[in-house]
């Protein structure tokens, strides 16, 4: 399998990609003008880390999910999963759809390392995409003004990350395999079963 050039022709000869050079600017800004400064320069990072890893993850995540990616919607998820409940119908067998939603799906993503490593052949650039994520704390502001102290975040990924919906994609991609037919969309996992009309469930 080949994978994209992570550096441009201007930069090869430095020995320095694109990532890198922004992300020393990155920090050199973090350090001289604080927050402010950090939060304009963060989204595009965010963006720049994107363009360069979705090309190679993408054609690796599973084909039944659909959410958050070029040519696939809602849409086709719903039109496949009517289509198989037709086909069984026709096969005079019954069809048995489970319909899932994770809840806090965001907030709930963890250990990513191993799974973008496998996924993403640049270390430097897993390393980057940890921090990002690993790197953030929050405070809670009530209506008298009143602000909780600094806690960290240990778990989930940044809402509103253009990042965001890839790296869970990433962790939700090695589902264990089922007999089932499985169709999903973002946070949204159907399954569908084909049985024998004969068949019964026996339970005590």
């Amino acid at each position: 399998m080949t994978y994209p050039m992570l550096s441009t022709s201007s930069t090869r000869s430095s020995g320095c990609s694109e990532v890198d050079r922004f992300s020393k600017h990155f920090e050199k800004c973090c350090n001289r003008e604080g927050h402010v400064k950090a939060s304009v320069l963060l989204p595009i990072l965010d963006r720049l880390i994107y363009a360069r890893a979705e090309p190679i993850i993408d054609p690796l995540l599973p084909q039944q999910q659909a959410g958050f990616r070029h040519g696939r919607s809602a849409i086709d998820q719903v039109t496949l999963l009517t289509q198989e409940i037709e086909d069984s119908f026709s096969a005079k067998k019954k069809a048995g759809p489970v319909f899932v939603d994770l809840t806090a799906s965001y907030d709930t993503v963890w250990h990513l390392t191993c799974k973008l490593l496998r996924l993403l052949p640049d270390r430097h650039m897993v390393h980057m995409i940890m921090e990002m994520v690993s790197n953030r704390s929050f405070t809670l502001t009530t209506g008298n003004a009143q602000r909780s102290r600094l806690r960290r975040l240990k778990n989930g990924v940044p809402h509103g990350s253009v990042l965001a919906p890839l790296l869970f994609n990433i962790y939700i991609s090695d589902l264990p395999a089922t007999i089932s037919r499985k169709y999903a969309y973002a946070d949204d996992q159907q399954s569908c079963m084909l049985m024998d009309i004969g068949w019964q469930w026996k339970g005590r």
